[in-house]
């Protein structure tokens, strides 16, 4: 590691050291550099915790290594620098000269490093900035994280308005049933199909606002107005033929499940409509979805906006769902029964 002036005077304060533990009697150490005599009276305190991290901290090493038996023995002062020593006492007068001669051989042994090794060095410091800035940006950036994070409880929880710009491709559920209808297989076919189309059908507004809804806020607003538990899909011959129906209410409730196969059941019928189309991954315009999952952008009714958000607050409170795991003991919402 080349010289610099700081290392220069770390230098002389280890320089000092030694002499002491050869010959040990009360020393004082007079230094300009703020720094090191911070660290000096630290080390001397035993509070300095030397690591990697530590700016020269070979020779920090070293110190402490050094004056571990005789730290009683040493002591470090401040003197201020570029002081006249023809105005002072003899006492004073005599410590600035010292500190005016150090400075020099400190100036001088950087001085003669060829051009190269300066560049070089110049360069090296310019970088260790850089990162020691980009390391304080990222610990302060982290700070308000955390601080964002506990007070997430304590300011009104609002649902998110983006700007229309910032929505994906938004898409007509009406429209989508209308052009999906004519292309149904058998497979879309079974008992109480006209049930779930019709919802699916009726649940947007023309002049509500567009907002990226979940699949999991799809299917409780679903139970909340079928009745209906979801859709599921199930081999019904030995060919593997696959056939959707609605999901018996004597089965285990997961909502879990029940959400997986209710989503890939409307993924489908949209397929059917808009064979081009792909599920938008994101997060719902819901304060409570604070994870990224399978979105639509519709314009929901608010009546049913507002049901979803009421049952959810009934039995979550204002809890925000942080991952999809988090919804996996929510109750079967339920609604007038199925006629």
């Amino acid at each position: 590691m080349w010289q610099t002036v700081a290392r220069a005077e770390i230098c002389s304060v280890l320089s000092v050291v030694r002499f002491v533990k050869i010959f040990p009697r009360r020393t004082r150490i007079w230094c300009d550099n703020q720094l090191v005599v911070d660290r000096m009276q630290q080390l001397l305190d035993d509070q300095l915790s030397i690591t990697f991290l530590l700016h020269d901290h070979d020779l920090w090493s070293r110190i402490a290594q050094e004056i571990r038996t005789f730290a009683p023995l040493v002591t470090v002062h401040k003197v201020y620098s570029h002081q006249d020593p023809t105005v002072l006492s003899e006492e004073e007068s005599w410590i600035v000269k010292g500190n005016h001669a150090a400075d020099a051989t400190a100036n001088h042994a950087f001085q003669i490093l060829p051009e190269r090794v300066k560049t070089s060095w110049q360069i090296a410091s310019g970088e260790c900035f850089r990162l020691s800035q980009a390391h304080k940006h990222l610990l302060e950036h982290m700070a308000r994280v955390a601080f964002l994070s506990i007070q997430f409880g304590k300011v009104p929880l609002v649902d998110a308005t983006p700007e229309p710009y910032d929505l994906p491709s938004s898409i007509c559920l009406a429209e989508v049933v209308r052009d999906a209808k004519p292309r149904l297989n058998r497979s879309f076919v079974f008992t109480g199909d006209d049930i779930v189309f019709g919802w699916l059908a009726s649940i947007e507004q023309q002049s509500a606002p567009l907002r990226q809804v979940s699949f999991s806020e799809l299917l409780i607003a679903f139970q909340l107005a079928t009745g209906c538990i979801g859709v599921e899909n199930i081999y019904t011959t030995k060919h593997n033929h696959r056939q959707w129906r609605l999901r018996s209410h004597l089965n285990e409730y997961s909502f879990g499940v029940v959400n997986r196969s209710f989503s890939a059941f409307c993924c489908s019928v949209i397929k059917l409509a808009k064979p081009g189309w792909k599920v938008t991954q994101g997060r719902s315009s819901s304060f409570r979805f604070q994870y990224w999952t399978g979105i639509l952008v519709v314009a929901l009714q608010p009546v049913i906006h507002q049901q979803i958000e009421s049952w959810l607050s009934t039995h979550c409170g204002m809890t925000p769902f942080r991952k999809a795991s988090d919804l996996s003991s929510l109750p079967f919402a339920s609604g007038p029964p199925l006629t």
